[in-house]
C-alpha cells in the first residue's frame, strides 16, 4: 500500500466515524431539548386548563388532552439520554479522534512515524484503534465519508498551522464564548422566572385571587431550566475549554521560542498537543454531559 493509500484510507475512517458521532450527538441534543419543551408545555397547558375551560369546555379539553400527552412523552425522549446512548456517542467521537491525532502525527512527521516502515505503522495503530469499536460498527453502517482531500501541510509547521492553530482558536476558544453566552442566557432566565413568582406571589396576595397553579409553573418552568443548564454543564464546558486552548498555546508558543527543534523537540511538542486534546476529551466523556459538545473541526 503506497503512503498517498494508506493516508487516504484512514482519512476516510476518520470522516465516517465523525459523522456517525455528529449523529449520534444531534439525536442527544434534540432529545434533550425536546425534554425541556415537553415539560414546560405541560407545565403551562395544565396551569391553563381550568381557566381555558371556564370559558369554551372544547379548548380546555384540548389544553389537557396536550398536556398530558406532553407530560406522558418526556419519558420517551429521555431514553435518547440513557447512559448507553451518550457513552456510544462519547466513543463515536473517541475512535474519530483518535484516528485523527495519527494522521496529523504522521503528517507532521514524529515518532513512530519516523521509521521506514511508517506506512504499516500507520496501517497497524489506525487498525489497532478500530478494533476497540467493532461494537458501534452499526452506528458507521452506510456512513459515506466526506469528500475532503488528506491535510496536504507537512512536518511541524504544518501540524501547528493545520491542527493546532484551528484548535486554539477556531473550535476551542470559540465555542467557550458560546457556552458563556448561553450560560448567560439561562441566568436571565432564572432571574425572570423568580421575578414572576415573586409578583404572582404578590398579586395573588393583593387581589385576593389564586394564582398558586401559575406559581407552580413559574417553580417548574425555573427547575427545569436549571436541569437543563446542570445537565449541558455549560460553567464546566466553557472553563475547559478555556483551559485547553490555554496548555495549547502554551506548547506552540513554547516550541517556537526554542532554538532548539531537533526530533526530540517536534515529538514532545506533537505528543504533548495530542494529549493535552486527548485529556480534554477524556474529562468531558468522563462527565458523560447530556448536552454533548460541538463537533471538533475536521
Amino acid at each position: 500500500m503506497t503512503e498517498a493509500d494508506a493516508l487516504a484510507r484512514v482519512w476516510r475512517q476518520q470522516s465516517i466515524w465523525s459523522q456517525a458521532a455528529n449523529r449520534a450527538r444531534d439525536g442527544i441534543a434534540v432529545a434533550r431539548r425536546a425534554s425541556l419543551v415537553l415539560v414546560v408545555t405541560a407545565a403551562v397547558l395544565g396551569a391553563a386548563t381550568p381557566a381555558v375551560a371556564a370559558a369554551n369546555r372544547w379548548l380546555g379539553t384540548a389544553c389537557a388532552i396536550v398536556a398530558g400527552c406532553a407530560l406522558g412523552l418526556v419519558p420517551l425522549a429521555r431514553r435518547q439520554l440513557s447512559m448507553p446512548v451518550i457513552q456510544d456517542w462519547a466513543r463515536l467521537r473517541s475512535v474519530s479522534e483518535a484516528l485523527k491525532a495519527e494522521v496529523y502525527a504522521y503528517l507532521a512527521g514524529v515518532s513512530p512515524y519516523r521509521e521506514p516502515d511508517r506506512v504499516d505503522a500507520l496501517d497497524r495503530r489506525s487498525a489497532r484503534v478500530l478494533g476497540t469499536a467493532e461494537d458501534l460498527l452499526p452506528h458507521v453502517a452506510g456512513v459515506e465519508p466526506a469528500k475532503r482531500p488528506v491535510p496536504a501541510g507537512r512536518g511541524v509547521s504544518g501540524y501547528l498551522e493545520q491542527r493546532i492553530d484551528p484548535q486554539i482558536d477556531g473550535y476551542y476558544r470559540r465555542h467557550a464564548a458560546g457556552f458563556a453566552r448561553r450560560l448567560r442566557r439561562v441566568k436571565m432566565v432564572e432571574t425572570v422566572l423568580a421575578v414572576a413568582a415573586v409578583v404572582l406571589g404578590v398579586v395573588a396576595g393583593v387581589l385576593e385571587t389564586d394564582l398558586a397553579p401559575w406559581i407552580a409553573v413559574a417553580g417548574t418552568v425555573s427547575g427545569a431550566v436549571i436541569a437543563h443548564a446542570a445537565a449541558a454543564r455549560y460553567a464546566y464546558l466553557n472553563l475547559e475549554y478555556l483551559r485547553t486552548a490555554q496548555r495549547l498555546e502554551q506548547l506552540r508558543d513554547r516550541y517556537r521560542r526554542t532554538d532548539a527543534t531537533g526530533p526530540d523537540d517536534e515529538d514532545r511538542l506533537v505528543h504533548d498537543s495530542e494529549r493535552v486534546i486527548s485529556i480534554q476529551n477524556e474529562a468531558w466523556m468522563a462527565e458523560i454531559v447530556t448536552e454533548p459538545p460541538p463537533a471538533p473541526p475536521e
